[in-house]
């Protein structure tokens, strides 16, 4: 039937590997990424807290072109902050006064 049944074989495993690397790349699941991350999410939320002195209300990963980095939502009295801290060191990179906070575009009144 097939002239190369072990070639045609190994081609789809081949394929499927390349494919199942792409999609753990790509697929937006840091679960593979955070590892790169040299401090846990509690220490970034910690020194984001620590500096604007507020209650954390978002944090996430992200994976910046300098490298990883945990974006930390901060809210202190009717005030909110934007804090980056180093995945890999735990410093903080920066600290910017936020307008509006990440739902507001539903909003009718801020």
């Amino acid at each position: 039937m097939f002239k190369y049944p072990k070639l045609i074989l190994i081609s789809f495993i081949l394929a499927g590997t390349a494919v199942a690397a792409q999609a753990t790349e790509g697929s937006g699941n840091d679960a593979g990424i955070i590892n790169q991350a040299g401090i846990p999410l509690t220490k970034a939320v910690k020194v984001a807290t620590d500096h604007t002195g507020g209650k954390a209300t978002r944090a996430e990963y992200e994976q910046t072109k300098q490298g990883p980095a945990f974006d930390v939502e901060v809210v202190k009295g009717d005030q909110t902050w934007d804090v980056r801290v180093d995945g890999k060191t735990g410093q903080l990179i920066s600290s910017v006064k936020d307008a509006t906070d990440h739902d507001d575009q539903n909003d009718e009144v801020d």
